[in-house]
């Protein structure tokens, strides 16, 4: 019973219990509670150590996991998961949390007992785990990860995701069917875990990463599916578990149901920088003393400071910072620093309508580079060109 229980307690750092229709989480990204569920909050690197302790992993693998989270998804410690399960799941999960963080033993959580009425007459661990799964309504569950730092990985994969077009079909469809983006792993006796990441557009011109996959604990499966986007180069992970047919079926539509008010916003965001940019539609009439109505583009001015993501061949990392603006009547200027104490650049871009533009930098130490853009009504801004060796540029400037 005690190793039943172990393998439940997922995480223990049991912050509260709430019900509402949307919630807010770190960096002011909004999520829906559906109806008929409710939440529980632990600290994320916390949840997931105890998590892997009750699936019996040893130490060095736990420490390994807790790093490679850092270094690839820039988990810092502050972080909060959020975790969503039916309604009644909070009142017996969140209790039996809330004893063993107080140090009580497992064995005398005043659930016990019913607990074991339920399932304490069945004979095998994996028929003892299918009664937990229902006694805890654990089926299904979803977990919302919202990253407090960033990473290389994160800042070359927002690179990546902004500068995805049309053109981009064909290299999607070979990465989704390579081999490169399925892992499997045996990470104990009792658990094995296996994932599939797909490049996907998860809503109009939002996309991120598709993740399926499944675990494998004391004999029990568990279909995991769940996106990862990225937001403001931070990493916004859900992902939703479940383990009956019913429950998987309709576990997609779930996950965009409560992330809804995330993708609503960042698409209203995108309309509302869209209006700073002048397109074929842009257009008003005016009329002067010698010609008839003529149709001229709307000229506006825009100041400010958006990030900058850039790849440059010859620099081993991405160079990321701001870039500041100043646009009139679709041109602008922008500046930024070099890493390595290279120096600075500055240079000039040109809007033109149809979503295409120029740019040209110089910098200096020396070194310049020019070529073309696309920008697109969301605000972001996307370029490709050559320096004066011929090294590849690409950037993206987001809005």
């Amino acid at each position: 019973m005690k190793k039943l229980i172990s393998i439940l307690v997922l995480g223990l750092l049991f912050s509260g219990v709430a019900s509402a229709k949307t919630i807010e989480l770190d960096q002011g990204i909004k999520i829906n509670i559906p109806k008929g569920y409710e939440y529980l909050q632990f600290n994320q690197l916390d949840y997931m150590r105890k998590n892997s302790e009750g699936l019996g992993m040893s130490k060095s693998k736990i420490d390994e996991l807790v790093k490679n989270t850092k270094v690839f998804f820039g988990m810092n410690g502050s972080e909060t998961s959020t975790i969503i399960g039916k309604k009644g799941y909070a009142k017996g999960y969140g209790s039996l949390t809330a004893h063993t963080l107080s140090g009580n033993a497992m064995e005398s959580w005043d659930g016990l007992y019913e607990f074991g009425k339920k399932c304490g007459n069945k004979k095998t661990e994996k028929s003892k785990t299918k009664c937990m799964i229902k006694f805890f309504n654990m089926d299904p569950m979803f977990q919302i990860d919202v990253g407090n730092g960033t990473s290389e990985f994160l800042k070359e994969a927002a690179l990546a995701l902004n500068g995805i077009s049309i053109d981009d079909k064909k290299d999607i469809e070979d990465f989704n069917k390579s081999s490169f983006n399925k892992i499997k792993e045996k990470f104990s006796k009792i658990h094995q875990s296996e994932i599939n990441i797909k490049v996907v557009k998860i809503k109009n011109k939002i996309w991120g990463f598709e993740t399926l996959g499944e675990d494998i604990t004391a004999g029990i499966t568990t279909k995991k599916i769940g996106y990862m986007l990225i937001h403001n180069e931070l990493p916004f992970v859900i992902t939703g578990f479940c383990f009956s047919k019913a429950s998987c079926k309709n576990i997609k539509k779930m996950n965009n149901d409560i992330i809804e008010p995330y993708l609503s916003m960042n698409l209203q965001n995108k309309k509302t920088v869209s209006n700073n940019y002048v397109d074929s539609n842009s257009s008003i009439e005016v009329t002067d003393n010698s010609n008839s109505n003529a149709k001229i583009a709307k000229k506006y001015s825009l100041k400010g400071e958006r990030p900058l993501a850039l790849s440059w061949d010859g620099y081993s990392d991405l160079i990321a910072g701001k870039v500041k603006f100043n646009e009139a009547d679709s041109k602008g200027s922008v500046n930024f620093v070099l890493p390595n104490n290279d120096g600075t650049c500055e240079g000039s871009y040109n809007l033109q309508q149809q979503g295409k533009g120029t740019w040209q930098i110089s910098c200096t130490n020396n070194m310049g580079t020019a070529g073309t853009i696309n920008w697109v009504k969301n605000g972001s801004v996307t370029g490709t060109g050559k320096d004066y060796k011929d090294k590849k540029v690409k950037f993206t400037i987001s809005q």
